[in-house]
């Protein structure tokens, strides 16, 4: 799962790049980034309740036997296909009303530009559902990689709108219908695995006459505030970047996405390959499976994010350079991306922790705690938004972020603990520091040695030598984290290995021949 995330985050990033090279951080970036927030954001809540609901469900019903599972998916599917074209409708309609919302001026080019891209990328919500639908039958069966692996033709069929809008006169609604259409091959994409499952997903709209829909609805209903909690932080920082103009909303985006590439490429997959074991574990109230699956996912999480954290601060101005700035994007862009980047990156720990605190209490049927955190997490980052927007402009609005996915994930471990009981916090806690420690070690002196490598490969202002000290100063870094981990015997680093020895089994690589794959 790791090495499909793994390529479609990379195309994800060669999306982004090739969005800046030939759209730049400018009015007609910032109005596409403001149009698909909206869509993403309502796609966010619809699909946060799907999977962490529909999964322990869908799971439980499998396990029980009985009713057939075919139709009790196609009822789900059907009441979602209702729920959310009704939403789609309203979005539609009310694409100026979001404008006005958005912090855009009453009038003007860029806020007539990202009503049309509303209303041209408003549908992809429902194509979003029936992905999600088909996903949690995929994962609930024990198969991950076409889920992971999505984004790839996705991807692909953004850059090629990317490429064909800036040689129409730099018409970036070719972007809106791209996002479009490669969303629609996310659940296109993975049909045939489903067919290969002999699993049908269809359509039934019987769906009122299912007492266990309703009980659904019920637990989805928090679990979906939960997500709009989270997403309104992200809309009142792209309001408030909007109103500092020029092109800083756009450099506030693209440290988001640097920000959590990493995480979303390893760690979400460990929380999503845990996920059904937890859920199956919550729902046999089975709790001394239930912590050591937890903690042992923590602290793969935390295996992780603690290097991502810092490699990420430490290193941030060369990786943007080398992912960004070309053509459009310039080097004033890179500076202000870096700084936000710098302000997200202290978060990154916080949301890594939220992320699965959060997908535990889902296995215990609990939408509630994750409802709270995720308002506690939207409060401190308005509140701080407002009070950091004048003297930190863009890195204001990003430490605001930071701090509220960090509240929100002590919040949630004190309830979780209070509610589990002893969860191995004192092992975790030594575990992550000696991660810490290895992680510092490595990756303070890579970053200072990297302009003494670049002048190595020829130094100057040119992207590939950039490009080839930053790789090499990484690869050397991450040999050293793995090796100092190994050496103060985190667990973690051993476990690793013996993953990605299995998974080269598994594909018939070199792995296979490795002593104790």
């Amino acid at each position: 799962m790791a090495v499909a995330s793994f390529s479609s985050k990379i195309l994800g990033f060669l999306r982004d790049t090739v969005l800046a090279r030939q759209f730049g951080a400018g009015p007609a970036t910032n109005a596409y980034f403001l149009a698909s927030y909206l869509p993403l954001t309502l796609f966010a809540a619809v699909g946060v309740a799907i999977t962490n609901v529909f999964i322990p469900t869908f799971s439980k019903l499998l396990d029980a036997g009985g009713d057939d599972p075919e139709v009790f998916a196609a009822r789900v599917n059907g009441a979602v296909t209702v729920a959310v074209a009704a939403i789609v409708v309203v979005l539609e309609l009310g694409a100026g009303v979001a404008a006005t919302l958005m912090n855009l001026p009453d009038k003007g080019p860029e806020r007539s530009l990202t009503i049309t891209m509303v209303r041209i990328m408003s549908p992809l919500i429902l194509f979003y559902a029936w992905s999600g639908v088909v996903g949690g039958v995929l994962n609930v069966r024990g198969v991950f990689g076409p889920n992971a692996a999505m984004g790839i033709p996705q991807n692909l069929i953004i850059v090629a709108a990317i490429f064909v809008g800036s040689r129409a006169g730099g018409d970036i609604r070719w972007v809106a219908w791209g996002s479009l259409v490669g969303t629609l091959t996310t659940y296109l994409f993975q049909l045939p695995a489903l067919r290969r499952a002999r699993f049908r997903v269809g359509w039934r709209f019987d769906f009122a006459r299912d007492p266990r829909l309703r009980a659904m609805a019920l637990l989805a209903a928090p679990a979906a505030v939960t997500a709009l909690a989270q997403q309104l932080g992200i809309g009142v920082d792209r309001a408030l970047g909007q109103s500092l103009g020029g092109g800083l909303l756009s450099d506030l985006t693209y440290a988001g996405r640097l920000q959590l590439l990493a995480y979303s490429i390893l760690g979400m997959s460990i929380a999503t390959v845990l996920y059904p074991t937890l859920s199956a574990a919550g729902s046999a109230a089975n709790l001394s499976a239930f912590r050591r699956t937890f903690a042992r996912g923590l602290t793969l999480v935390n295996f992780v994010t603690v290097p991502v954290t810092i490699a990420m601060f430490s290193l941030r101005t060369p990786l943007v350079r080398v992912l960004f700035q070309h053509h459009m994007f310039t080097a004033a862009d890179t500076r202000a991306t870096a700084f936000a980047l710098a302000f997200l990156t202290l978060g990154t720990f916080g949301y890594g922790w939220q992320d699965y605190l959060n997908r535990a209490f889902f296995a215990l049927q609990d939408t509630r705690t994750p409802m709270l955190g995720g308002f506690l997490a939207v409060s401190v980052n308005v509140v701080l938004d407002f009070i950091l927007l004048h003297p930190l402009r863009q890195g204001g609005l990003a430490l605001g972020t930071a701090s509220g996915w960090t509240c929100a994930a002590v919040f949630l471990a004190l309830r979780l603990r209070r509610r589990m009981g002893l969860l191995g916090g004192r092992q975790i806690f030594s575990r992550t520091a000696r991660m810490a420690v290895a992680a510092l070690a490595a990756l303070v002196p890579a970053a200072l040695a990297y302009g003494h490598v670049e002048a190595l490969f020829g130094g100057g202002a040119g992207w590939l030598p950039a490009a080839a000290a930053l790789v090499a100063v990484a690869a050397a870094a991450a040999g050293l984290y793995f090796g100092l981990c190994a050496l103060l015997r985190v667990p973690e680093a051993g476990e690793a290995v013996r993953l990605v020895r299995g998974a080269l089994k598994r594909l018939g690589g070199p792995g296979a021949a490795l002593p104790g794959a």
